[in-house]
């Protein structure tokens, strides 16, 4: 899993939890000791069709009645939130959330969980993530947006860059979005390979409130 802050007090995890139930159980308990606000996550465990997590301070955010979630969100059941149906599917989950600053005044803050197929005909990103930075440029609101982009590319840390790659970040330069990742530290192995193929980017407005984006070195 990844972590990053924000300096409104708010801190955000982002993992995939490949299917797995231990490591959906994992997250439930760190979630309900409080160490995290809000977890982006993409291939959830499921169980009859549902997204199996269960906390006692969270709620779990996801397009039901679909055996192919691939993606959603848990957050804190006490913040104040709303989630945007336009941009939410299996593969995407998106909710604006409304948090008071230092001085007390609301910030309205976008979070998008989503999952970019390997397998997909089209290059990264969706028409649904188009579509949503549109939506927050037009609307002047923040942006921060946790993916398994199945996409190798050097400037996030990856071993090498392909085509995904190069798609993904061409979105991401058109639009002045901002990479959150810090280092070339793996967000995905296996018993064969390690690589860096998930990403953090935000939008200009809200990316000098990031702090301490970092790959936990915490089983999960």
């Amino acid at each position: 899993m990844w972590l990053l802050q924000l300096l409104i007090f708010m801190k955000i995890c982002q993992i995939n939890l490949q299917h797995c139930k231990a490591a959906a159980l994992e997250i439930s308990k760190h979630f309900d000791q409080g160490l995290f606000d809000i977890v982006l996550i993409q291939e959830p465990y499921m169980k009859d069709n549902v997204v199996h997590i269960k906390t006692q301070k969270g709620i779990i955010l996801y397009q039901q009645n679909n055996s192919k979630v691939r993606a959603c969100i848990l957050i804190n059941k006490n913040l104040r939130y709303f989630v945007l149906p336009q941009f939410t599917d299996t593969d995407e989950v998106t909710v604006k959330v409304s948090l008071k600053d230092e001085k007390g005044s609301f910030v309205e803050i976008v979070f998008c969980s989503g999952y970019f197929p390997y397998d997909s005909v089209y290059e990264p990103p969706s028409s649904n993530i188009i579509s949503l930075v549109e939506y927050c440029n037009r609307n002047d609101l923040n942006l921060i947006v946790g993916c398994d982009a199945n996409a190798h590319n050097v400037v996030w840390g990856s071993s090498d860059t392909n085509k995904r790659g190069e798609s993904l970040m061409d979105f991401l330069l058109i639009n002045e979005l901002m990479i959150l990742n810090e280092g070339n530290e793996h967000t995905f192995s296996n018993s064969i390979r390690q690589e860096v193929i998930d990403i953090t980017f935000s939008n200009r407005r809200i990316c000098n409130t990031v702090s301490d984006w970092r790959v936990s070195d915490e089983p999960s």
